[in-house]
């Protein structure tokens, strides 16, 4: 576990693309903004913020969140095109978990869920799909009894705020 933190901090400081050492940057930046948002509506304001914010930055903000977790992560080489896989993170048992990160304004789609939980279901033990949005009652319907579940809302606030670990569900 050690010997992949350190090649994590290796990667992330020499070997890690201009444009993913940029978007750590931009994650670190993300993160203390939104700890400095208090106050009345709060919640409701972080997640305004996290709507606006560049896509691989949100990315990168939720694998070094994760990361903070104590999950070791494997950034991919590219932002796009890797089949709805945003990052994948190992737990500390060697679980592999892919992530699907989304800016939602409103509803979740639940296609979007379906080829995500399909994915999993092909090479990962499990998924989180990660969104900023609403989830609907369809989205949990396709999930029900899936490795796959939703993070949102307050959960993501505190996993990416407080470093606070989701709950898993495990089936």
């Amino acid at each position: 576990m050690l010997l992949r933190q350190v090649s994590s901090w290796v990667y992330d400081t020499f070997l890690a693309r201009p444009s993913q050492r940029k978007n750590i940057r931009q994650a670190a930046r993300i993160r203390s903004t939104l700890r400095e948002i208090t106050g009345p509506y709060a919640c409701a304001r972080q997640l305004s913020y996290l709507r606006k914010v560049d896509p691989f930055a949100f990315e990168e903000l939720l694998l070094t969140s994760f990361k903070a977790c104590g999950y070791v992560i494997k950034r991919g080489v590219r932002y796009s095109g890797e089949g709805g896989v945003d990052g994948i993170i190992y737990n500390d048992k060697g679980k592999k978990i892919l992530l699907q990160a989304k800016r939602y304004t409103g509803l979740v789609n639940p296609a979007h869920v379906r080829e995500f939980v399909s994915k999993v279901d092909q090479c990962a033990d499990w998924g989180y799909f990660i969104h900023t949005g609403s989830t609907g009652h369809s989205v949990y319907d396709i999930l029900a009894g899936r490795n796959a579940q939703v993070i949102s809302g307050e959960n993501l606030l505190n996993l990416i705020v407080h470093s606070k670990e989701p709950d898993l569900k495990w089936s």
